[in-house]
């Protein structure tokens, strides 16, 4: 295949479609967003709200770019809902020349990580402040084969691309499938069917007896708060049956629960100064968290093994176990604290609870749960030697469920790489 060398400025012609913005007039502004998600309405405003009395209009069919992000995938189509939208300066629009470059040719072309490192390499300029530079762009060669050729290949990726989107659609509902395998697994520890019963095994009432005993004096030596009385379990609470030698309590029987504060904005960095201070469910890492903020005014530590639960806002039920001693805690978050019964399996059985703890998210702005969603929370007690036969059953069962996953995000990304390489190895040279 025979291919010429062409610079971007020989195709892509820069409209500039320069109007007067009348005050009481509404105009639709337009959104990029990063990483090839495409264009999109941003918002509808009053001419006199717009701080310009130029801007640039945009048409439906036309490639448009952000100069401060193109490097990061912010680029796309006007769709027929955005035509006659304004845009700034910092955006970039562009016809195309069909004499040169096939249009669908071109969005295949956009949609690859070519095309994000012509825009990087393209980019220039101090750390808060790097934009595409025009004569870099539009001076960027690369090889592109005659029109026809193009047609020819177009078609090619889009058969190709069709059988990657029926692969991913595939892999998907795999992955989904691996899911509510977790899910069931979980369902099955926690409605105590996973493991078999040992009648042999010290009955959960008598470790319960030893529960309370080291409660009340982690209370009295002022390392736990003392709660108010939970209510009595009633029988239409209790959901199936359990062995005779388990018992049902409220959670908050077996654990203590500390709640996190908040700390000014003034008060914490991104400097590693001061102890590590976890905001949210940002700061969580696959099983451990990952602190990005640190503060000198701590006000509430969770310690090495405490369960850390989200309590307000969209991840209100994830969980984490801290791995760092003296780690501040947000408003946001609540570290729960296992008395002698296995943490494991209080973290599974709370991993179990997600669903509910989001159907018991209240309030306005940032929803949440409260201290009660917790502690009140009706909760199976097995013996002690029955938990840790549990939790070696499920995290041999959740290490499998592992596995297929991570093959499965390995096929995604083998097959989400496949359309880019047929593309580049179309453009190059060597090719010919």
């Amino acid at each position: 295949m025979s291919l010429q060398t062409k610079e971007l400025g020989s195709f892509l012609k820069r409209s500039r479609n320069l109007v007067s913005i009348i005050d009481d007039k509404a105009y639709k502004l337009v959104r990029i967003r990063l990483h090839h998600k495409g264009v999109e309405l941003r918002s509808i405003v009053k001419g006199k709200d717009l701080g310009s009395n130029k801007m640039h209009q945009v048409s439906e069919g036309q490639f448009i770019l952000s100069g401060i992000d193109a490097r990061n995938g912010a680029f796309g189509i006007i769709p027929k809902d955005l035509d006659g939208a304004v845009v700034t300066n910092d955006f970039w629009c562009f016809d195309l020349d069909g004499a040169v470059i096939d249009k669908r040719f071109f969005l295949k072309f956009t949609s690859t990580n070519l095309f994000d490192d012509i825009c990087r390499k393209a980019s220039d300029g101090t750390t808060n402040r790097v934009r595409l530079q025009a004569n870099k762009f539009f001076n960027y060669q690369i090889n592109l084969p005659a029109i026809e050729e193009q047609k020819k290949l177009t078609h090619k990726f889009s058969k190709i691309e069709e059988g990657n989107n029926a692969l991913l659609i595939d892999l998907s509902r795999q992955d989904s499938l691996v899911q509510k395998l977790r899910q069931a697994f979980l369902r099955e520890a926690m409605q105590g069917k996973l493991v078999p019963h040992d009648p042999n095994d010290e009955p959960a009432s008598e470790l319960l007896k030893k529960i309370k005993a080291e409660k009340e004096k982690l209370i009295k030596e002022g390392k736990l708060r003392k709660e108010k009385p939970l209510p009595e379990i009633k029988a239409e609470e209790v959901p199936f049956a359990i062995p005779e030698n388990w018992v049902w309590c409220r959670l908050g029987e077996i654990i203590g629960l500390i709640s996190g504060q908040h700390i000014e904005t003034g008060d914490y960095n991104d400097k590693k100064f001061g102890y590590p201070y976890l905001t949210g469910p940002s700061d969580f890492g696959e099983k451990h968290p990952n602190p990005t903020k640190w503060t000198t005014k701590p006000k509430v530590f969770a310690n090495i093994g405490d369960i850390l639960i989200t309590v307000k806002g969209s991840g209100v039920g994830k969980t984490n176990i801290s791995n760092i001693e003296n780690v501040v805690i947000s408003r946001q978050l609540m570290a729960i604290r296992p008395i002698i019964v296995s943490r494991d399996f209080v973290y599974f059985f709370l991993e179990n609870s997600f669903d509910q703890l989001q159907s018991e998210k209240k309030g306005t702005g940032i929803p949440g749960i409260g201290r009660e969603n917790i502690l009140e929370k009706i909760f199976f007690l097995p013996p002690l030697a029955a938990q840790r036969r549990i939790v070696a059953k499920l995290n041999s069962l959740m290490s499998l469920c592992d596995s297929l996953a991570q093959s499965i995000a390995q096929s995604k990304s083998q097959t989400q790489m496949l359309l880019q390489a047929v593309l580049k190895e179309s453009l190059s040279p060597n090719n010919e």
